[in-house]
């Protein structure tokens, strides 16, 4: 099987995991922080938004989610697929957690680097801003689909109910 095309989703059979794995790969990477000191990685977890008057949750990210075995086979895969140096190029791996709907998480924003983004628990709805105006899209993401966003792409995930999604981030020449 192949990786998605910029804006597609394709659906897997991945080994999917649940809400045990994630809460344990939080306490493994506040574990993990120390051995990554003094780079941008020390970053164990992380809040996007907050709480506020409308019983909004905030998003909670691990920056380390290549620490759950099933998401390290994927990052694997992705590699194998896109051709990553490993001289030079990195697979960062986020998990973005939401327990309820409607959370807090990233406005529309993009990033500096092709994102592969693979639904675990629940689902996700992600607003695509491409380069022309026939490129916007809605694609809401079920367990085991992945989305292609490439870099410096406006996107937004629509947080609908509790969910885990991995982002794969391709940085490339870092190393």
């Amino acid at each position: 099987m192949m990786l998605p095309d910029a804006y597609e989703v394709l659906e897997y059979d991945f080994d999917l995991f649940g809400w045990e794995e994630v809460i344990q790969n939080f306490q493994k990477s506040i574990e993990e922080r120390p051995n990554y000191k003094g780079t941008w990685h020390s970053r164990a977890v992380t809040l996007i938004g907050e709480y506020d008057n409308y019983n909004r949750l905030p998003t909670l990210s691990s920056h380390h989610a290549e620490l759950i075995p099933s998401v390290k086979e994927v990052r694997d895969y992705i590699a194998k697929n896109i051709n990553l140096d490993e001289r030079h190029d990195v697979i960062n791996c986020h998990s973005f957690v939401s327990f309820v709907g409607e959370s807090e998480s990233f406005n529309y924003h993009s990033d500096e680097w092709d994102i592969f983004i693979w639904q675990v628990i629940g689902s996700t709805k992600w607003n695509v801003r491409g380069e022309g105006p026939s490129e916007r899209l809605t694609h809401k993401l079920l367990p085991n689909q992945m989305i292609y966003i490439p870099k410096n792409t406006m996107h937004k995930p629509e947080i609908i109910e509790p969910r885990v999604s991995i982002s794969f981030g391709i940085e490339r020449d870092v190393v």
